[in-house]
């Protein structure tokens, strides 16, 4: 594996993907703490800072991570350059995460859900279907 498919991949793991379990819409990543966290690892040899930081505003890492940069700010390539994310869909990314690492069936999944994780999936799929926000927040409120 390459060194900037290591680096897009842990940061990713490390990340996004528990910002992405919270249930979390934002999440900043500063690229000294993915150096400084790999390199203790033993990940990556001493500073890497400027392929950190080119392999976090990346296309592939936007598209691994299933993200949307929002801005970056900071320096170019510092450790304080810190990269501001919108999760796409949490709801659904949540279900996945979760199927995948416990490789439950479907029933089992939604009852371990929490309250507010499920209310979250059901608006998703409600959106998905067409419904507007008015009646979501009805069909939540009757079935919660």
């Amino acid at each position: 594996m390459r060194q900037v498919d290591k680096i897009r991949q842990y940061a990713a793991d490390n990340f996004i993907r528990p910002a992405r379990l919270a249930g979390k819409e934002h999440v900043t990543v500063c690229a000294g703490d993915v150096n400084k966290a790999m390199v203790g690892d033993g990940l990556l040899p001493n500073s890497r800072l400027p392929n950190v930081c080119n392999a976090l505003r990346g296309k592939d890492f936007l598209d691994l991570a299933n993200v949307e940069l929002l801005e970056t700010v900071g320096p170019y390539e510092s450790t304080t350059t810190a990269f501001r994310y919108r999760i796409l869909n949490v709801a659904d990314n949540i279900a996945s995460e979760r199927k995948y690492d416990h490789n439950e069936n479907v029933r089992e999944y939604i009852f371990q859900l929490t309250p507010g994780e499920f209310q979250e999936l059901a608006r998703e799929y409600l959106k998905v279907k067409g419904f507007d926000d008015a009646e979501i927040e009805i069909v939540i409120r009757m079935k919660m």
